[in-house]
């Protein structure tokens, strides 16, 4: 981090590419002998530079720590991330997708529709599309604006929704949901992108990223119990409850590297694995999920 020292003014300035500070040096207001004072700085002149100089390389120094700190603190958790789609990844599928998902309340207030379409259009801008379709449909006490966009490798769903009912206020929902097909490797980045968009709506809310995969053929029991402790084991993360219920295989789990969590009874949960099985299909079907899966399986 630059250090400059303007003399005449007698102030320091310190700067990179994020921060700036000026520090001044203030007069102490005391009256000298003009003589006294010469020679006091004659005498102290260079004890002095060498204490201002000592002085601007501590202040760099605790400067570049703050600025260091904010960025050790900003950086996404890509090894857990990484650990994450690895851990799903460890199995062969025959088709793989991801689902990344939020929902949340965005206020109680009456919106317009052009007020509804703009705020629809800046988070279809912020997550990169813009050959989308927008819509409205109206049923009982719910209006419901849609923004959408299909694709060969996947396809984007935002929707406004509006409650209102007689004398009650209004209610406004804004769910953003992004469906990736044949991959999963994009599944943070936009759960990432996602995440930024509710936040400077000032909506307080969760972000799902759930990915799922298909198995030729049937698991027992003790291979789905295996399969989903090998995941866990990949993921660093702790098994709170496992359960089979039918077909259906499910383990709630918590990583203490994922920063969110929700609440189950005592324990705290972000990951979440189900594994069924699709008799007519003769396949097996895996949903590993952060926090939480909120699809049907």
């Amino acid at each position: 981090m630059p250090v400059i020292y303007h003399e005449e003014s007698r102030n320091f300035h310190l700067f990179n590419e994020k921060i700036s500070y000026i520090f001044t040096i203030l007069k102490n207001g005391q009256k000298q002998n003009r003589k006294k004072q010469e020679n006091i700085n004659r005498t102290t002149h260079r004890k002095a530079g060498f204490l201002l100089q000592k002085t601007a390389v501590v202040i760099a120094g605790i400067l570049w720590l703050i600025a260091a700190a904010r960025v050790f603190w900003n950086m996404p958790q890509t090894g857990v991330q990484e650990n994450v789609l690895s851990a799903f990844g460890s199995a062969s599928y025959k088709e793989v997708c991801a689902d990344i998902s939020a929902y949340g309340k965005y206020g109680s207030m009456e919106l317009t529709d052009t007020a509804k379409e703009i705020i629809l259009e800046k988070a279809a801008e912020k997550i990169g599309i813009n050959r989308y379709t927008i819509e409205q449909t109206s049923r009982d006490n719910v209006e419901t604006m849609q923004l959408s966009q299909n694709g060969e490798n996947g396809s984007v769903l935002c929707r406004f929704i509006t409650i209102h009912q007689e004398n009650v206020e209004y209610e406004q929902y804004l769910y953003i949901g992004v469906t990736l097909k044949n991959t999963v490797d994009a599944s943070f980045t936009y759960e990432k992108l996602i995440r930024q968009i509710m936040e400077e709506m000032q909506i307080d809310t969760e972000v799902n990223v759930n990915l799922k995969g298909q198995i030729h053929g049937a698991l027992t029991d003790t291979q789905k119990e295996q399969f989903a402790q090998d995941m866990l084991d990949m993921m660093n993360a702790k098994l709170s409850v496992g359960r089979h219920m039918e077909d259906v295989y499910t383990v709630y789990a918590y990583n203490k590297g994922i920063k969110n969590y929700i609440m189950i009874g005592k324990d705290k949960v972000n990951v979440n694995i189900c594994i069924g099985y699709d008799e007519e299909k003769n396949e097996t079907t895996v949903y590993l999920a952060t926090p939480m899966n909120m699809q049907d399986y």
